[in-house]
């Protein structure tokens, strides 16, 4: 048997035991796999850090979060105005898994909230550059993504600082970032 995924129980977390026939290297029957399933169990796999009550429910503030880390950026008056009315059931504060996934599998089927385009990227990062020089400084870029009404979490923060930023120097190489992100390498 060989382990391949990890599911919360009590608090503990434990290993999923899969026989070795069953899953190819990434998890997947490849007898069955077909490019729904793969994409449900890529929506799943980001939604599970987030269902911290372990009942396939996550909190509504952490949708955004999702998103993003599954390659979708949807605006926040996106969010707030077609988003929730979509994935929530009336007043509730946690969002069902079940509806989330329904939502997202037609989002990364129709490729909706991508990513802007290098040269808008490249024009956010250099309001930030004051000193042109194609460089921010970690404190910078931090006051920035927690400053306003629509602030990161401190982990997407941690995240991002951990592929953006060069250890050496402290500095973010934007247009090296961005590159990478649009080239789907970060």
């Amino acid at each position: 048997m060989e382990t391949k995924n990890k599911a919360k129980t009590g608090g503990k977390t434990e290993a999923k035991q899969l026989p070795a026939k069953a899953a190819n290297e990434d998890g997947f029957n490849s007898e069955r796999s077909d490019p729904e399933d793969i994409l449900k169990r890529q929506i799943r796999d980001a939604f599970e850090p987030f269902d911290t009550e372990n009942n396939n429910t996550c909190d509504e503030r952490e949708i955004r979060s999702i998103m993003r880390y599954l390659g979708h950026y949807p605006s926040e008056k996106d969010i707030s105005n077609f988003i929730m009315k979509r994935i929530k059931e009336d007043e509730e504060i946690r969002v069902k898994y079940s509806r989330f996934e329904d939502f997202m599998l037609k989002v990364m089927k129709e490729n909706r909230y991508l990513p802007d385009d290098h040269d808008t990227l490249m024009q956010a990062f250099k309001v930030l550059d004051t000193d042109n020089t194609g460089l921010i400084d970690e404190q910078v870029m931090i006051e920035a993504l927690t400053s306003n009404n629509y602030a990161f979490h401190d982990k997407e923060i941690e995240l991002f600082l951990s592929v953006a930023k060069d250890v050496r120097t402290g500095k973010i190489n934007y247009e090296k970032y961005v590159c990478g992100m649009l080239a789907g390498l970060i």
